[in-house]
Formats: C-alpha cells, structure tokens, sequence
C-alpha cells in the first residue's frame, strides 16, 4: 500500500468459495512491519453461509442444509470484536430484500484513537533547552453494506475502511534573549472500498472482488516564528506542501482476475 525508509504498509485478501462458486468468507488485511516487528492494524471480513441454492446448481444439496447467514467481523489491533450479523435465517433475508435495510450503510466501528502524546524538555549542548511536544490522532470508520436482487438474480457487498490521521507537533525555546518556535502538521484523510459483485441469474455462477482507493491529498504544514524580547524584530515563515496520491486498483490474485474478466467482459 505505501513505503518509505523505516515503515512498509501491506495487504493482504483471503477469500473461501463454496462447492457453488459463492462467497463463503474473505478479509482484508492491513500490516505494518518494520525490519524488527510487525502490527496487524486491522481485519475487515464477510462470511455468508447457506446461500448456496440461490445459485440454482444441484451440487450445492449439502449447503441447503445450512442456516442462510451473512454479516462482517472485524479484528483491530489484535482484538477481535463482536462479528455483525446482516441476516440470520432466510425471513429475515427476505425481509431485507424487500425493505431494502440491507442496502443502507451500517457502521461496524466507530473510533477515535490517540496514537501518539508526548511532551518533554530536551538540554542542547550549548545549555539551551528545547520544549518538545508531539500528538497524533487517528479516526477510523468501517462500515459495510448488502444489496441482494432477486428479480435480477444478482448481489453487491461493499465494506468501507475510512481512516483520517492527524499528527502535530512543537519545539520551541524561551530564553530571555530569544525566543524561537517551529509547528508542524500533517494529516489525511481516505478511504478503501472492498466490493464483491455476485451474478447468479446463469449457470454457472459469476463473482468479481474489487479493491479500489480513490484520489487524496496528504497536507504538511511548518510553521517558524522569531523574535527579541525588548525589540521590534519578529519574524514568520509559513511553508506548506500537498501531495497528491492517485486513485489505485489493488491487485488481487490471478483466480479473481479470471472471475472478473468473466463478469465484466467490456472493462
């Protein structure tokens, strides 16, 4: 996903099919690893079950015995919470098809997390001491939604992993001659859509997983302020920098690729 001298962020997709060729479970995982350690961010994934006479094949007897399921479970940080459950039983699917709940985004997790809080005095050599501060904040949101069509015999599952990152910090030094501080910013926001489309209107059954990130912009802001106590001399400097990151399509593995070349013959 991104890399620089001390930091890789990777991911990773692991996907189930049924005897079917239908969705049974997939997550996406997100890593970063460092040359000594590694840190699993977090886990977004789908598990269906029972679904498999939808698809209208006759190899698919032992998935009719299955309870109709589906629903998302996620894994942040190491802990795994209370999967989310879009239906259980095929009433309840029904009842989703027809009123169209299903459809609607439905937040699995909502936070904010303080990642980063320091503050302390650093004594140069020359006997000057330095007042050092830095704090980050990240904010996630995943969210998920279904649509299920039986008129048109299709389905599309969408799972969102937002995430905005805010870090600022200071140093500064206050001496009776001087005084001189340096504040920093930078901070975006983005968001990963991990769709999977299913086409079981034909035999045999269709399926396409898509893992897309659109365009942002990463800002970093420095600003510098001098000045003499006992003087007029101040003196401010504002520097600012965006970066632009392009839209991407993540690679999956060459199984899907076929998958959906299959669906979607005219992209």
């Amino acid at each position: 996903m991104s890399s620089n001298r001390d930091v890789n962020a990777t991911y990773s997709v692991n996907l189930e099919l049924g005897p079917s060729g239908m969705l049974k479970t997939s997550s996406f995982d997100v890593v970063i690893s460092n040359k000594k350690n590694q840190l699993k961010i977090f886990s977004v994934g789908l598990f269906a079950g029972g679904l498999g006479s939808f698809a209208g094949e006759e190899e698919v007897q032992s998935e009719e015995s299955e309870e109709a399921t589906a629903g998302m479970e996620l894994n942040v940080l190491g802990v795994g919470l209370r999967p989310y459950t879009f239906f259980t039983g095929t009433g309840e699917l029904m009842g989703l098809v027809w009123s169209g709940a299903g459809s609607e985004r439905t937040p699995a997790l909502q936070a904010n997390l303080l990642i980063m809080d320091q503050s302390q005095y650093v004594v140069l050599q020359n006997g000057l001491v330095v007042d050092v501060s830095l704090r980050g904040v990240l904010s996630i949101d995943l969210s998920g939604s279904v649509q299920i069509s039986l008129w048109n015999r299709n389905s599309q599952s969408v799972v969102t992993s937002s995430g905005a990152l805010l870090l600022q910090g200071s140093a500064s030094v206050d001496t009776a001659f001087a005084k001189s501080r340096v504040e920093f910013s930078l901070g975006g926001e983005s968001y990963i859509d991990f769709l999977t489309d299913t086409d079981f209107y034909g035999s045999p059954l269709k399926m396409c997983i898509q893992m897309t990130q659109p365009q942002f912009l990463f800002k970093h802001n420095v600003r510098k302020y001098q000045s003499l106590p006992g003087t007029q001399h101040q003196k401010r400097i504002l520097k600012k920098r965006t970066t632009y990151i392009p839209a991407k399509s993540y690679a999956l593995n060459k199984k899907n690729f076929e998958l959906c070349a299959a669906m979607f013959p005219e992209q």
